[in-house]
Parts: structure tokens; C-alpha cells; sequence
């Protein structure tokens, strides 16, 4: 594992840990003793990994090597969390989020949290839906064959920045319906990614580049994103000629890291997901839901649901029996257009080249082929949004007017 930086005279490992700690980037540390041969006593080397890469164990005398501390919320603190979710009328999400809300599971965790949809709808007697400006209606296309659902998310957006909610909590979360998430997991976390920075922090969960099952972003990056998303449309209008064609969660990915600049940390522990397979050696991961990870997806059924949940809750080491198959994939919503995905090509071959240039995480994402289920069932999980409050949350009521 070789570093990104390193640096000089830092005085013990636990200095050079704290480095580590305070670097959201850094993964692992190696500190050279005094005394070491090699000119290396009292530098810090900080490291990062790859998805599904571990440290690499080396006896070597003159060095003291470790990770991130086992309870960095000791440390300092991650902060409060905001989580929403974005609902299709009457479908298979609206049973899951039922679950959810009964069970108090998932953003239903969260120290605040709200629902979406294009219609008022009663889920629970204390759960009811608030309404966005969209129709909910996308069609599948470009270069990965994915849902294109910006539109519908950049509306969910604005009534985010309208409400103002977010701006009480230090990170938002969006979540899709069909996603296994524990924010307990999350905020154990976060604190090796604080404090903010005035762009915003947010997380990559996918060395594809950030998908959309789980999106994790600070208060200062949602503002960010917010306030620049059309400096984005038009920057990117240009590079490709016209719509690049790209999903919420790579144009989201993209606006914010190339255009906006807000920090991307790496996060390989955020999400276990069916179209996010790291290697071969992973690619079931998402389905045991017992590899330490903060979510996992795809699971459309209540069967299956609490299945995941009550797989990631065995002790690590538990013999476990196998997931169940999956069940057969639930009807699209009759509100949402399943036109089949449309093959595109750039106008010019400059601007392709240039978009590409642009994108170099989500290179190679069509070999995870991420659209095809999850996007064609209907399901709007793969596009972010942090819509505004408007239910009560089990410990901190969500405001139903502007913050």
C-alpha cells in the first residue's frame, strides 16, 4: 500500500494515528521509530486503499503501521443527520418504508428525517408523504442505459433549498426505499470525514464513482450544490453538446467534484450494492448483509428486508444460513415511463472525449450494468434528493413550514 503524502517529525505513532484520523482520505499509517535506519525516524506515511483492499501485514523492526481508531466518535463528534427518501405512489417502496417507519429502521433512525412523492399519501397515520414538483416520469438512456431521473431530483432539490431543513444538521443523507441502511453505522464514521469544509464534504461509496442507493453529503456541500447545480447544467450542456445523458447520481458526482469542487472522500465502507461488485471475491456481499458495511441493495420485498436486517445484526464470525433467492421482480410503477434504454452517441468526438476526461470515476460502469433491475423496476432509489420535512420524526419533529 503505497502513500499518498507523508509527513516529517511527527513525534509518536499515536501523533501519526491522529494524522490519519483527521484526513478523511486516509485509510491506514506507517511511522518510522527513532532511530530507524533509512532516514525515515518520525515520518508519517498516510495511505489510502482501494474498494475491497486491505492493509498489507510486513515485520519490519523499525516501523509502527496501524488503521483508523476503532471508536472515532470518542474522538470527536460526526454530527446530526438528516435523511430522506423519495417514494413512488403505491408501489413496493411505499410497503418497505411502512416496515421501516413500524420498526424505526433505516432514516427512520435518523435525528430528522422526511418523506417524498408527487402526491400527499398517508403511509402511516403519522407518516404522510410531502409533495414535490415532478411527475416522477423518466425515461432509461445514454452511454450506461440508466434511469435518466435528474430532472425529477433537481425538483426534489429546490423544495430542499426551500424549506431550508437541511441547514440544522451536519450532513444529509438520501436513502432509497429498497436500501438496508443502519445510521448508526454511519455516524460511527463520519467523524473521520469532519470538520466540514466551505465547499462541502461528500462521500464516494463506489470506485465506480458515487451511486445512488445511499448518498451522504455535509451541510456545506448540499449548499454548494444547491446554489451551483445550473453553473453545472450549462458547463456540462457545452462539454457534450447537449444533455450528457447521465443519471442523478453521476451527474450529481460530477457537478460536484469537477465543477463545484467540494472534497470526495472515499468511503468504501458506506454500501454493499448489487451494481458495485468490487472483485469477484465480493460480489455476494451485498446479499449476506454481515460485512460491517452501513447499507445494502437491493431488497424490494418484507421478506427480504428483514432478512438483510437480521443477517447484518449476527456477530461477526456467526454461521449463517444462505440469503433467500430473490424473489421475482415487482411490477413498474404504472406511473413511470419504461421506455427501453436508448443507445446515444455525442454529437462530435471531441466533446465525447472531453466528458470522458471529465468522468474518470465512473469509468467502466457499464460493466457493473447498474441500471438494469433495480432502474427498470421503477424504483427512484438511484438519484439524490433531500426533500424537505414535513412528519414528525420519532426524536426530533420535521418541521412542516421553512426553517
Amino acid at each position: 500500500n503505497k502513500p499518498y503524502t507523508s509527513l516529517p517529525a511527527v513525534g509518536t505513532a499515536a501523533d501519526c494515528m491522529l494524522h490519519c484520523f483527521h484526513d478523511g482520505r486516509c485509510a491506514a499509517w506507517t511511522w518510522g521509530k527513532s532511530g530507524s535506519p533509512g532516514d525515515v525516524a518520525g515520518i508519517c506515511y498516510m495511505k489510502e486503499l482501494e474498494q475491497a483492499e486491505w492493509p498489507l501485514a510486513k515485520v519490519n523492526s523499525g516501523m509502527v503501521s496501524g488503521s483508523l481508531p476503532c471508536d472515532m466518535q470518542s474522538m470527536q463528534t460526526g454530527g446530526s443527520l438528516f435523511c430522506f427518501a423519495l417514494m413512488l405512489p403505491r408501489s413496493y417502496e411505499q410497503t418497505l418504508l411502512g416496515l421501516q417507519f413500524d420498526s424505526k429502521l433505516s432514516l427512520f433512525g435518523c435525528d430528522q428525517y422526511a418523506i417524498y412523492s408527487n402526491e400527499a399519501i398517508e403511509v402511516r397515520p403519522a407518516l404522510i408523504t410531502g409533495i414535490v414538483d415532478s411527475d416522477l416520469k423518466c425515461s432509461f438512456g445514454g452511454e450506461f442505459g440508466t434511469a435518466l431521473n435528474l430532472e425529477i431530483f433537481l425538483a426534489v432539490w429546490k423544495k430542499v433549498s426551500a424549506d431550508g431543513v437541511f441547514k440544522n444538521h451536519a450532513w444529509t443523507v438520501k436513502v432509497d426505499p429498497d436500501s438496508v441502511f443502519f445510521p448508526a453505522k454511519l455516524r460511527s464514521m463520519l467523524p473521520h470525514h469532519m470538520p466540514d469544509q466551505p465547499k462541502g464534504v461528500y462521500l464516494n461509496n463506489c470506485r465506480y464513482g458515487m451511486h445512488g442507493p445511499l448518498e451522504v453529503f455535509s451541510k456545506n456541500a448540499v449548499l454548494n450544490w444547491v446554489a451551483g447545480y445550473q453553473s453545472c447544467l450549462d458547463h456540462f450542456n457545452k462539454v457534450c453538446s447537449g444533455s450528457c445523458n447521465w443519471g442523478e447520481d453521476m451527474f450529481i458526482d460530477q457537478c460536484m467534484e469537477k465543477v463545484l469542487h467540494a472534497r470526495r472522500d472515499n468511503e468504501w465502507g458506506l454500501l454493499s450494492e448489487e451494481h458495485c461488485k468490487p472483485d469477484k471475491r465480493h460480489s455476494l456481499d451485498w446479499q449476506s448483509c454481515n460485512n460491517g458495511n452501513v447499507a445494502f441493495h437491493p431488497f424490494k420485498t418484507e421478506v427480504s428486508y428483514r432478512a438483510c436486517v437480521a443477517r447484518a445484526a449476527a456477530p461477526p464470525g456467526t454461521a449463517l444460513p444462505p440469503p433467500p433467492p430473490p424473489p421475482p421482480p415487482p411490477p413498474a410503477a404504472s406511473n413511470l415511463v419504461t421506455t427501453e434504454p436508448v443507445k446515444t452517441t455525442s454529437t462530435t468526438e471531441a466533446p465525447a472525449k472531453e466528458a470522458s476526461t471529465l468522468a474518470p470515476a465512473h469509468a467502466g460502469a457499464a460493466e457493473d450494468n447498474r441500471a438494469a433491475d433495480d432502474e427498470k423496476e421503477g424504483s427512484h432509489g438511484a438519484v439524490p434528493a433531500v426533500p424537505a420535512p414535513t412528519t414528525p420524526a420519532p426524536t426530533t419533529p420535521a418541521p412542516t413550514t421553512p426553517a
